[in-house]
């Protein structure tokens, strides 16, 4: 299951690109210094978790259009049943065509979609929801609990291989039934046709997330309940799907094109552009010279190398964004080398991540100390930043047993843990050969030189990589790579990325009290509360230096300045918004 995560999370980072441009519990051998105070999320507000917003009635939207809106693709999508997609646009594409139990809005919150409403018993244990009564599937069927009920019950199945199990496990009987110990999942119950019920182990305050998650689509039991779960990934409904959503899914042609048409019954705010086309267009340059030719109608990312051309062009509206793939230099804990915790800071010292962020992505961007994304509320924006400090990062390493007695430039080890004194710092930068990670790797490469460490970069196949490399424990060395946010919730990434044991995570790194702490988010029902806890957890993390956040690109989308685009934030929120676009002319 870990395995499968990170290829997944590979893959989307690597489409992302395209589209732009085991070992033992670790713990510093010399102990960090104490963490700065939390720093404190700001006060505000929030609604009570027992009064969600009403979903609204069905509306009109105020004007139809009959002029098509043409997305160009870069390859064709794998598949749109989104638990099994591995490739980001096939991920998105859904939110066209399925629904959720909830949705997020833009500001984060979470707000109705298939549950009209909710609430919570005072235990905070059962969560009960109440579904919009009009909604039918695109083949006229009624939408009902059994269907949600279906959909969770599915990823409980002993037999699922898709990539959702690890997003429902607190509700009460999901790993029971995992393990082939019942048949159904007891902290699921149908109430009635239109409402359902879910209970969970312990009272937890993340919950919503995982019925908000975009992933996690409502879908048919009457079409998909007689197929075995091991087939539903194979099966015919994932090349040609009938959802509840707002658009419909009416042809695929493979690795042409594919046409979606409004859906006429949906329950929500219908669109206002009746259909949409996708050709594929494997070329970047080719989708440049055709949004420039009005062949097509958006971009959902525009290189650095085309920024200009686009920008400058007559009748196109430009607009960036926080990417949802920040640039990060990777330690694997599991190496002597980097168990200090001193050796990790001086790295983070001595890369000039702004010079990077100038040379791969034209200056548009960040510089990143964060490892969430900056449009959530988890996103904690006063952690104090490693800046740029050779004679720092070098102090540090001296003071860590690293100094360079022959005077070649090239530090040795006296007196490191775990080292034989007098041994080199060489190390290896292990990366894919996707031109952009090798150039990152090659910033990384120069500046760590500039302080004494020597590195040799080695360039994998992608798929090799991913598959044999990148895993937990001793097959890695050092890498600068990305992180795609908003796959999975903050607290998702923390487990993946720093909760013990550390053979199970992605830097071998392990520190009992961090996961006491990163518990704690279930219980603090109080949003501000949750905020502030979030933001001390990543304080721990940037100051034990677990991983060094480096960059993060702007996503740049370009479209016809006749396009009325609705407000985003992220590439997800662009996608939600399509229902709400409209020609001006």
């Amino acid at each position: 299951m870990y395995k499968k995560l990170l290829v997944l999370i590979a893959l989307l980072a690597a489409l992302s690109l395209l589209m732009t441009a085991c070992g033992t519990p670790v713990a510093p051998t010399v102990p960090a210094t104490e963490a700065p105070a939390a720093t404190q999320a700001p006060t505000k507000e929030m609604p009570a978790a027992t009064e969600p917003p009403t979903a609204q009635p069905p509306t009109e939207a105020p004007v139809v259009s009959d002029r098509p809106l043409i997305i160009p693709m870069g390859a064709d999508v794998d598949t749109m049943f989104p638990d099994y997609s591995s490739t980001a646009l096939g991920a998105s594409l859904a939110a066209l065509v399925y629904s959720s139990l909830t949705t997020v809005d833009l500001h984060g919150n979470v707000a109705p979609d298939l549950a009209a409403s909710w609430e919570v018993s005072e235990d905070h244990l059962t969560w009960t929801f109440h579904l919009v009564e009009n909604a039918v599937w695109q083949d006229g069927k009624p939408v009902t609990a059994e269907d949600v009920q279906f959909t969770y019950e599915k990823i409980a199945d002993p037999n699922y291989n898709g990539g959702m199990y690890t997003n429902i496990t607190s509700i009460a009987g999901v790993t029971e039934k995992q393990e082939g110990k019942a048949t159904t999942v007891s902290g699921i119950k149908v109430v009635d046709e239109h409402t359902i019920s879910f209970t969970t182990t312990e009272p937890d305050a993340l919950v919503m997330d995982t019925f908000a998650s975009p992933n996690i689509v409502v879908v048919p039991v009457h079409i998909l309940g007689s197929i075995p779960v091991a087939d539903l990934g194979k099966s015919d409904y994932a090349r040609m799907p009938i959802g509840s959503g707002p658009y419909q899914l009416v042809d695929w042609k493979a690795e042409e094109s594919m046409t979606f048409e409004r859906n006429d019954a949906y329950y929500g705010t219908l669109p206002i552009i009746r259909q949409i086309k996708m050709p594929i267009i494997p070329e970047p340059s080719a989708r440049v010279t055709a949004l420039l030719n009005n062949e097509v109608d958006i971009l959902g990312s525009v290189s650095a190398d085309d920024y200009e051309s686009v920008k400058s062009a007559t009748g196109v509206t430009i607009k960036g964004f926080p990417g949802s793939e920040y640039q990060n230099f990777n330690l694997n804990l599991a190496d002597p080398m980097f168990k200090d915790v001193r050796v990790r800071q001086a790295m983070n010292y001595a890369i000039n991540r702004q010079s990077m962020l100038d040379g791969l992505c034209g200056g548009r961007g960040i510089v990143e100390n964060n490892i969430f994304h900056p449009s959530l509320a988890e996103y904690n924006p006063n952690i104090a930043s490693y800046d740029y400090n050779v004679e720092k990062a070098k102090q540090l390493l001296s003071d860590a047993g690293w100094t360079d007695k022959d005077g070649d430039g090239i530090l040795e080890a006296q007196g490191v843990q775990g080292v034989a004194d007098g041994t080199k710092f060489n190390t290896t930068l292990d990366t894919t050969t996707t031109p952009f990670y090798v150039q990152e790797n090659q910033v990384i490469q120069q500046d760590l030189k500039a302080v004494g460490i020597e590195s040799t970069i080695n360039q994998v196949e992608f798929g090799a990589f991913f598959g044999d490399i990148w895993l937990p424990g001793p097959t890695w060395h050092a890498s600068g790579l990305g992180w795609y946010n908003l796959i999975g919730t903050p607290q998702m990434e923390l487990g993946w990325n720093f909760m013990c044991p550390a053979d199970k995570n992605t830097y071998g790194y392990c520190n009992a009290d961090l996961d006491v702490l990163i518990n704690k988010n279930k219980t603090l029902f109080d949003k501000t509360e949750r905020m502030n806890n979030f933001y001390a957890v990543q304080d721990i993390i940037h100051e034990a230096a677990v991983v060094t956040p480096l960059i993060r690109c702007n996503a740049t989308v370009a479209y016809n300045q006749a396009l009325q685009v609705s407000d985003f934030q992220t590439g997800i929120d662009l996608w939600r918004t399509i229902p709400q676009w409209s020609w001006t002319k």
